[in-house]
């Protein structure tokens, strides 16, 4: 059942309330039956009589725009699900709001397959994000640098609150509204932390947490998110926007695959630096929450964010200690781990397959591969499980599948000019089961060709 979301409850400064358009009649060109399953929806209208644009702002590229908002987007309405979780329900390109800034609100087909592709497999490797529940057609072109067929994406999340969103009040000195949010966030995200004696350290506290744990999982399959501005930053610790994103395929920390990312702020390696800064934006809109006295809020800040990196770096080794089948990963294994990522650098060797292929013990003529090898069998024979458990574990640990570039544009170029949608499926069959290998999709697990190489990504929507 579709409700009316409860941010149309907030003041109306948090929004702008939209006429209720109805969007059922819009033909359905891929439904998520996986998905309403899950969530435990029987029918497939999502929509209410209240539909609202969020208002936020945002620092992109470190540069703060006070006024951004959803400029092709409006949320539309939520539902529960039968273990009684809050998700709502957006709508992306779905056409101008106060928010668009001279855009035309709308989104073309191949950046809302994008998201669709990438948000299903990132959800089946563990990894929080939204996802499309539907995709509509809209009989609309769409003019970008050249002409594409429009379409709405049907987003769930648990919430499309954002970073961005605190700072859109912090900016104009409304903390007023900062409270709402924060109450809203612990109601609706972490309401355990209701019983803290400092509830909203508490809540910035779990946020750290969540976008740490986020960032490393990123990290542990090689994905580059490509614009983690503070408004793709969503306090639920979901992944957003899968504008110009991708997978890496030759290790490489300092790649960058966005268009618009002159300077490399958002490279691979770069993200772990880039999520404490944004958490850092997010603490000082929080500032007046956690204290009344701004001197004492701000060490409150200071005290938190020193722990950021501890423990940042032990949940990524902990993480990267399972890529190579370290039942508990110690500090001394952080050599372990540099030393062969620098190995898949110098043979430039694929990330994903590079970590699969230690399941298969493959014999290197390199010799300082060799030699890695014998230092790492040493080190996983001191796990408790048999040597053949632990080669068994990492099939369950390193995907075999990743939304290769070439083979996502490849997919969306033939829905998007010849209306077959059949290798969007493909994709979708293979991405359901990253880890498990499959005679049917051989071929996808392969990299890129070098004329098939995509160095390049786009916003696009």
């Amino acid at each position: 059942m579709v409700l009316t979301p409860r941010y149309a409850d907030f003041p109306e400064t948090f929004f702008e309330k939209l006429d209720a358009v109805e969007f059922s009649q819009n033909p359905i060109l891929h439904w998520n039956e996986a998905l309403a399953k899950e969530l435990g929806m029987t029918d497939r209208l999502f929509y209410s009589s209240v539909q609202v644009a969020q208002a936020y702002a945002g620092h992109q590229f470190g540069h703060f725009v006070p006024q951004l908002g959803d400029g092709r987007a409006r949320l539309v309405g939520e539902f529960q699900d039968s273990q009684g979780r809050l998700f709502e329900v957006h709508l992306k390109g779905s056409g101008p709001t106060k928010f668009s800034r001279r855009g035309d609100g709308l989104a073309t087909l191949d950046a809302v397959l994008r998201e669709l592709l990438v948000s299903e497999d990132m959800h089946a490797l563990g990894i929080p994000t939204t996802r499309t529940l539907a995709v509509l057609g809209t009989g609309k072109k769409v003019i970008r640098e050249n002409e594409h067929p429009g379409a709405i994406q049907v987003r769930i999340a648990k919430s499309h609150v954002r970073v961005g969103t605190f700072e859109y009040f912090a900016s104009r000195g409304n903390t007023a509204a900062i409270k709402i949010l924060a109450d809203e966030m612990l109601e609706r995200l972490f309401p355990q932390l209701t019983i803290e004696a400092n509830v909203y350290l508490a809540l910035f506290e779990a946020v750290m947490e969540k976008q740490i744990q986020l960032v490393c999982r990123w990290l542990q399959v090689g994905f580059i998110h490509g614009v983690m501005n503070t408004d793709n930053t969503l306090i639920s610790g979901e992944t957003i926007d899968y504008g110009p994103c991708a997978f890496m395929e030759e290790y490489d920390p300092l790649k960058v695959f966005s268009s618009i990312d002159h300077q490399g702020r958002y490279a691979y390696a770069r993200q772990p630096q880039i999520i404490k800064w944004n958490l850092t934006v997010l603490g000082q809109c929080l500032l007046p929450l956690f204290s009344e006295s701004q001197d004492e809020a701000t060490q409150i800040l200071q005290r938190t964010l020193a722990n950021f990196e501890d423990q940042f770096d032990a949940k990524w080794l902990s993480g990267m200690g399972r890529k190579l089948g370290l039942e508990e990963a110690k500090s001394s294994d952080a050599v372990l781990i540099q030393d062969f990522l620098s190995l898949l650098q110098k043979y430039e060797m694929d990330f994903t397959l590079g970590f699969r292929n230690l399941s298969e013990q493959i014999e290197h003529k390199e010799k300082d591969l060799k030699e890695w090898s014998i230092r790492w069998k040493s080190r996983i024979g001191e796990n408790k499980k048999t040597l053949q458990q632990t080669l068994n574990d990492l099939n369950f640990t390193n995907p075999l599948f990743i939304p290769r570039n070439h083979l996502v544009e490849a997919a969306i170029k033939a829905a998007a000019q010849k209306n077959n949608f059949a290798p969007v499926e493909r994709l979708l069959a293979a991405f359901k089961n990253p880890f498990q290998n499959s005679t049917d999709f051989v071929d996808l697990q392969l990299p890129a060709k070098p004329e098939e190489r995509v160095q390049a990504t786009f916003c696009g929507t």
